[in-house]
């Protein structure tokens, strides 16, 4: 056979592999997301109208992606080819690899692999404390790094411990140990670069599933730092009080206020009787008495006797319903004798 028809052949088997390949990949890849998205969807009680398992333009950017990429490969292949004799490239599963152990260097290399392995996962640990744009930058360092120190590790003290191995012959002569050693040696560089990227699959698996578990524990803290209550509903409507009466609250707090062209006026006895709740990592209620005058939930500097009653009425009363307008808490009496609509 001639050179040229080998590297045909090659890039032809590499083109048809790679689309099968794709084929099977998008079968089963949409049989999962339709079978995982109606599952997901039935267990949140989620009806997701729009939701489509067989996207098109996602299948054609995902075809037209590996496609590139199986051409690339298949030309680089062909190159890798062209620089080769037949005679090597039919024997080339018959040559075997050698790696050179030298002490000074793999212990460089050792050195190194494990620096960067340490700079990676540091950078990982200390996101949580940076800044968002800082945090960004140590996501990239630590990827970069851990992969690159991963790599070098298992690069340089794999065939070192291959070898030591070996140098024990009481093992190494031991039933099919010789046999697995040679294989082992045979194509030594390979099997490096395969334990090197599974230990990095299975480290980002790992990543993945603490991830997960991280983010179902924490997600009703996280949920009650952002927001103390699960419903703030002014003026309900019949529906929406029916909907809020089937539903098992743990605590239902309600305020009656009036509005004139300059203050939203709250009843003193619904916030005395149910003091509002302070947003924040714990959940408690406002100590601080109730003001005299009035405030403004717009924060301003200094305020420091109303600071509780602020941070609290931003949570009842959206900045966007009254926004240039102040609060005051009143008796009974004053409350009974403004003019205007009583709300909820």
């Amino acid at each position: 056979a001639k050179k040229h028809k080998v590297t045909l052949l090659m890039f032809i088997e590499t083109i048809i592999l790679g689309a099968t390949s794709l084929l099977i990949g998008i079968t089963i890849g949409v049989g999962l997301a339709e079978g995982i998205g109606q599952l997901l969807m039935k267990q949140l009680e989620f009806a997701g109208e729009g939701y489509k398992a067989f996207y098109l333009p996602s299948i054609a950017i995902t075809c037209v992606f590996f496609f590139a990429l199986f051409v690339l490969s298949a030309i680089m292949n062909s190159i890798k080819l062209s620089r080769i004799s037949v005679l090597q490239l039919v024997h080339g599963d018959e040559q075997t690899e050698r790696v050179a152990v030298k002490g000074k260097m793999t212990v460089v290399i050792a050195f190194f692999g494990i620096l960067l392995l340490g700079i990676g996962y540091a950078s990982l640990i200390y996101m949580s404390y940076a800044n968002p744009l800082i945090a960004l930058g140590l996501m990239a360092v630590g990827l970069v790094t851990a992969t690159v120190g991963t790599y070098l590790i298992f690069g340089s003290l794999f065939p070192v411990m291959i070898n030591k191995l070996k140098s024990n012959k009481k093992r190494s002569e031991k039933g099919l140990n010789a046999f697995t050693f040679a294989q082992l040696n045979f194509r030594i560089n390979g099997l490096t670069n395969v334990l090197a990227t599974v230990a990095i699959l299975v480290a980002l698996g790992a990543g993945g599933i603490a991830c997960g578990m991280a983010f179902k524990n924490n997600i009703i803290n996280m949920t009650d730092q952002m927001r103390i209550y699960d419903s703030v509903i002014h003026n309900p409507t019949a529906e929406e009080k029916t909907i809020l009466g089937s539903i098992l609250f743990q605590e239902k707090l309600e305020y009656h206020y009036k509005v004139d062209d300059r203050y939203v006026y709250y009843l003193k006895e619904d916030v005395e009787k149910n003091r509002p709740f302070l947003q924040g990592m714990k959940i408690e209620k406002v100590s601080e008495e109730i003001p005299i005058g009035a405030f403004s939930i717009k924060w301003v500097k200094g305020e420091i006797d109303t600071k509780q009653w602020i941070q609290a009425f931003r949570t009842i009363q959206p900045n966007y319903m009254y926004p240039d307008y102040e609060i005051k808490i009143v008796e009974q009496n004053i409350y009974d004798g403004l003019k205007g609509k009583e709300s909820t």
